[in-house]
């Protein structure tokens, strides 16, 4: 779950989307942001019985995926070549272009995440199986837009799986990669282009 940083809480699309239920149902809900640990799904799945259902919540809105789809080429190249990898990104001119070569390059030769996909599957699965045996209502969020266009590419094939397991256990999911597409990127995320801006939230 997301606490809105660089922002306080209160910007949180969380906090947001919780204040628009109470206006609409005219009810006080009592909403807890908790943070997973801002680990892959792998290791946060085992914080969610002391930091989420300990709370014994009657819905759950949680995002999974942003950390899973990190692509880190410069240490992969380092460790695949057992070589000191000297950093081509490290310029900081024609930051397109920089960006755009290592699209090019991970496709190349096909770089998968840092953390393995199967771990993300067998996370999300797990995630589905407990919550559902729990039966609480849940939402899930696809993870959000990225300004690395390569790790876009691991953010859509996860939201696809996701979308997938949340017909099956019959699940809300909402798509926000597509939503943020839509917008121009420049307003999307902050200066670190991974934390969403206020607006994006």
């Amino acid at each position: 779950m997301v606490e809105g940083f660089p922002f306080s809480e209160e910007y949180s699309f969380l906090s947001l989307f919780c204040n628009k239920l109470e206006d609409t149902l005219r009810l006080k809900i009592d909403k807890k942001i908790v943070s997973l640990g801002c680990f892959p799904a792998s290791r946060s799945v085992n914080f969610l019985e002391s930091r989420v259902f300990s709370l014994n919540p009657d819905m759950i809105i949680i995002q999974f995926g942003s950390f899973d789809s990190t692509v880190s080429l410069r240490k992969r190249l380092k460790n695949r070549y057992n070589s000191v990898c000297t950093d081509p990104f490290r310029f900081r001119l024609f930051t397109q272009l920089k960006i755009y070569l290592k699209f090019c390059i991970c496709m190349i030769i096909k770089m998968k995440p840092d953390n393995p996909p199967d771990n993300f599957y067998a996370a999300m699965k797990r995630f589905f199986k407990e919550v559902s045996n729990r039966k609480i209502k849940l939402v899930v969020l696809s993870p959000f837009i990225h300004n690395d266009p390569y790790q876009n590419y691991w953010i859509r094939k996860y939201r696809k799986f996701v979308s997938k397991l949340c017909a099956e256990y019959d699940c809300s999911f909402i798509d926000c990669y597509s939503r943020l597409e839509k917008e121009k990127y420049s307003s999307i995320p902050v200066a670190d282009g991974y934390h969403l801006s206020k607006t994006s939230h």
